[in-house]
């Protein structure tokens, strides 16, 4: 609660009329205490926000989703990886977006790897285009595996955010750090 007059707290950037006198917020905020107070414009602390469980839960919710969307690494070893100039490099380690939108995109990829690997074609090229925009270039299988891989983090993730969410409850009034054990 900031400034207060009569008990009753002042909106942010209001002016307050005292003794047929007009002072603005801003006067109000340079005002030393002693002045404040003797017009009668106490500043008084805010009451700290309690957080409910469902609360907590729902910050923890946003937090394995913020983790989700981190890109995610992968080593594509010796694979071959070209960029837009046509330039060629062994792919190593590379960043894969996880945006929701990017989510999307690997998902079609992941039902045209499917459809390659039962059509008998496990080793058409389908390739991954990785955060610094190298064309990294996937087998169908290879494809499968690095969307496995992003699977199973997205499930530790997943799994580790409700173990935290079920602590939290059975812990609650007391809270538990939230931001404790997440897997990489």
């Amino acid at each position: 609660m900031p400034y207060v007059l009569n008990g009753e707290p002042l909106a942010y950037d209001e002016d307050v009329e005292i003794d047929g006198f007009v002072y603005s917020y801003g006067t109000l905020t340079i005002m030393s205490a002693e002045d404040r107070e003797a017009l009668g414009v106490p500043w008084v602390e805010p009451e700290p926000t309690v957080l409910t469980v469902e609360d907590i839960c729902k910050l923890i919710d946003a937090e394995r989703d913020r983790r989700t969307a981190e890109d995610f690494a992968h080593d594509f070893g010796e694979t071959l990886a070209l960029d837009d100039t046509g330039a060629e490099i062994a792919a190593g380690v590379r960043l894969l977006q996880m945006r929701a939108e990017d989510q999307r995109n690997w998902q079609a990829l992941q039902g045209a790897a499917l459809t390659a690997v039962v059509s008998g074609a496990p080793n058409t090229v389908l390739p991954m285009r990785a955060e610094d925009n190298w064309n990294i270039q996937t087998t169908a299988l290879q494809v499968l595996a690095v969307l496995a891989a992003m699977t199973a983090k997205g499930s530790r993730l997943l799994f580790h955010g409700g173990a935290l969410k079920s602590q939290q409850r059975a812990a609650y009034p007391v809270i538990i750090d939230r931001m404790e054990g997440w897997p990489s």
